[in-house]
């Protein structure tokens, strides 16, 4: 992790000591035990990094590349999350049935529930970031077919691909805007910075799952599956996927205002 997103996990300010064993699973032990304060802060980096990339693929937004570089370097102070996430947690474990509610704690304190979290957060490292972008498609194609079942199956049940996508709507609703101004003014650049848009499709994410959870065995990865298909699996990812889409959304709002106010939208 950079000094920037280093920076946002600690903004997020969310977690705190763990309880005893014996204690009933709480919103600070659920986040300690899920990483949620580091993925939300890679969730906004990569949020910004894809946000960066599209507009210096885009002719339209590329003159507004410079105040849209000031305005993601300057929000990126703000953020604290922490009120947010934590009703947001709240709310799910007061609703959850007491049995979905230990199974959930039993799963994440479970030798599989912390390998889980731990591979995820070696997933997030920049060095294996890199190893997607250069080897993701050949360590995929290598992939079994009941390997690419599992992976598709995992997908299918933490909603995973689809929770990507609602989270680089924020960064792409961003990108539109700053082309209808630049067509509004008549603006266009001669060259863009990059030939084309980041991919950043389904597979992209295939390959990601292929490279995060290579250590893990098919056995391992049914149960995982097993788990994000029961009531506990589904609150947890429900609600997982809904605090993300909130952080980013959170995180691009300053973005946007910075951005009104630079290009002087009156």
């Amino acid at each position: 992790m950079n000094r920037r997103a280093a920076a946002l996990c600690l903004a997020l300010a969310l977690t705190s000591a763990l309880p005893s064993a014996a204690e009933k699973g709480s919103t600070n032990e659920l986040i300690a035990l899920t990483g949620l304060a580091q993925e939300l802060a890679l969730d906004i980096e990569e949020n910004r990094r894809y946000l960066l990339a599209l507009c210096a693929a885009s002719p339209k937004c590329l003159p507004f590349g410079e105040e849209l570089a000031t305005a993601v370097k300057e929000a990126s102070q703000d953020l604290r999350l922490g009120p947010m996430v934590r009703p947001m947690v709240d709310e799910m474990l007061d609703v959850m049935p007491e049995e979905y509610h230990q199974d959930l704690f039993a799963f994440l304190r479970s030798p599989l529930g912390l390998r889980v979290v731990e591979l995820e957060r070696l997933g997030r490292s920049p060095e294996n970031r890199a190893l997607l972008a250069a080897e993701g498609a050949e360590i995929y194609s290598r992939l079994t077919d009941d390997r690419i079942f599992l992976f598709e199956d995992l997908d299918s049940r933490g909603d995973g691909a689809a929770g990507l996508r609602g989270l680089d709507r924020f960064a792409l609703r961003i990108v539109e805007w700053l082309e209808r101004r630049a067509d509004a003014r008549g603006l266009s650049a001669a060259t863009s910075q990059a030939q084309d848009a980041p991919d950043r499709g389904s597979h992209i994410y295939y390959q990601w799952l292929a490279i995060t959870y290579e250590p893990m065995a098919d056995e391992e990865l049914r149960r995982y599956t097993e788990f994000l298909a029961s009531q506990a699996g589904e609150h947890w990812s429900k609600t997982r996927n809904e605090i993300r889409r909130h952080a980013v959304r959170e995180a691009s709002e300053p973005i946007l205002d910075r951005l009104v106010e630079a290009i002087d939208e009156d």
